[in-house]
Formats: C-alpha cells, sequence, structure tokens
C-alpha cells in the first residue's frame, strides 16, 4: 500500500511541476494584450515596422521590432511572424557584419529566436532545418 502512495505521490508532483512550467511558458508567449501601451497601440508599431521589414529597411526596422517583441511574442493570427522578421533581421545583420566577434553575436541571437519560438510554438524539423542552414551559410563566409 505505501509503494502505491509512492508511486501517486511522484505522478502528482511530476504532474504539478509540468503544468507549473507550462503556465510560465506561455506566460513569456503573449499576444497582443501583453502591450504595456494597449492593443492598439501595439498594432500601429507592427504596422509601422513590418511595412520598413517588408522594404528591406532592417535598421530601422529593428529597433521598433525588438521594442514590440519584448512583450508580444505571438501575435494572433500571425503566430510566427514576429519570431521569422527577427531570424530574418539578424541572419542579414550576420551576413553583413565583418567583424567576427558581431557576426556570432548575432547568430547566437537568432538562435535564441528559433529556441524561444520552439518553446511558444513547439519544435519543427522544418524551422531546425533552416537555422543550421542559416548558421553553416553564415558561417561559412568568416
Amino acid at each position: 500500500m505505501l509503494e502505491k502512495w509512492k508511486s501517486l505521490l511522484k505522478f502528482g508532483s511530476a504532474l504539478s511541476l509540468t503544468v507549473l512550467m507550462a503556465g510560465q511558458a506561455s506566460a513569456q508567449c503573449e499576444s497582443w494584450e501583453a502591450y504595456p501601451n494597449g492593443v492598439e497601440s501595439a498594432k500601429e508599431k507592427h504596422v509601422v515596422y513590418r511595412d520598413l521589414f517588408k522594404s528591406k529597411k532592417y535598421v530601422e526596422a529593428f529597433p521598433i521590432w525588438e521594442e514590440l517583441f519584448a512583450t508580444v511574442k505571438i501575435p494572433l493570427p500571425a503566430k510566427t511572424t514576429h519570431f521569422s522578421n527577427g531570424i530574418t533581421m539578424y541572419r542579414t545583420f550576420a551576413k553583413e557584419e565583418k567583424d567576427k566577434t558581431k557576426k556570432e553575436e548575432y547568430l547566437n541571437k537568432m538562435m535564441g529566436l528559433y529556441d524561444e519560438m520552439a518553446g511558444c510554438l513547439g519544435e519543427t524539423a522544418k524551422d531546425r532545418a533552416w537555422e543550421g542552414y542559416y548558421i553553416y551559410s553564415a558561417r561559412g563566409v568568416l
């Protein structure tokens, strides 16, 4: 009987830990509502940075994206947009960077975005394959 209680206690502890960790992960993967200045302000910033991004004006788009991404990770309905845009900008900055240390910093930040995206949206082989390709191609220029 004691063994059954121990097993039940272990299972309950593991379940509680899993629920707690899932709650923390989703708390870090917020949509528009998490932006401190309100949903409308977040959407306005999104439109501004996206217009710059689409024009490939990454240097201008980056600070706006960075400030928005600090709180809005998965804007609904396009959950991957902020991750993929950040990855593109970091990859482009790394590709253009001549300083090896700065290039590695950009690549590390890009890899961090892939890790965060996997944590928020789930791991996909396609995303990890692209990550590997981008790192290989960027470092091949070193």
